[in-house]
């Protein structure tokens, strides 16, 4: 509910429900927002629901980044991009996605990614890789073995 950055009146159960289902529409947003016209506030609600649409198959495409991504109000630590939507995310020991935009938004100057990997919280080293393959793996791994499970090698 935090990614879509708009007012609603749904309890963020309903919001995730609505979501998995297909069923969230315009009217469960409230567009008033200050110093903004209803319009340009539903633009915005319909460009993050279509953003929405897209996020289950973020990781099937080839993806971007960008460090010091920024975008009218919002700054983000980094950004990626499938140039469908783009995900900011926030900085901090645990980064977390920060804002969700339609289309691709970084800079022309971004790298692609070739390796993403993911651990539970609970765990000291990386674990699943989400993005890339164990050839890719093999590839860096002189650089970040350290932070590799021994499981995943």
């Amino acid at each position: 509910m935090h990614l879509v950055g708009v007012h609603t009146t749904l309890t963020p159960s309903e919001f995730f429900e609505k979501c998995f289902n297909d069923t969230l529409t315009e009217n469960d947003f409230d567009f008033s927002k200050k110093n903004q016209s209803e319009k340009s506030v539903k633009g915005s609600v319909r460009r993050k629901i279509s953003a929405l649409e897209n996020i289950n198959n973020f990781f099937a495409q080839e993806l971007y980044i960008e460090e010091g991504f920024r975008k009218n109000k919002v700054s983000c630590v980094i950004a990626t991009s499938d140039n469908k939507i783009t995900i900011g995310f926030s900085e901090g020991i645990y980064s977390r996605p920060k804002t969700l935009l339609k289309g691709n938004m970084l800079n022309m100057s971004t790298n692609q990614i070739d390796l993403i990997l993911s651990k539970e919280k609970k765990d000291k080293t990386f674990n699943k890789i989400e993005y890339g393959n164990e050839q890719i793996l093999s590839y860096y791994h002189k650089d970040i073995y350290h932070l590799i499970s021994k499981n995943l090698i």
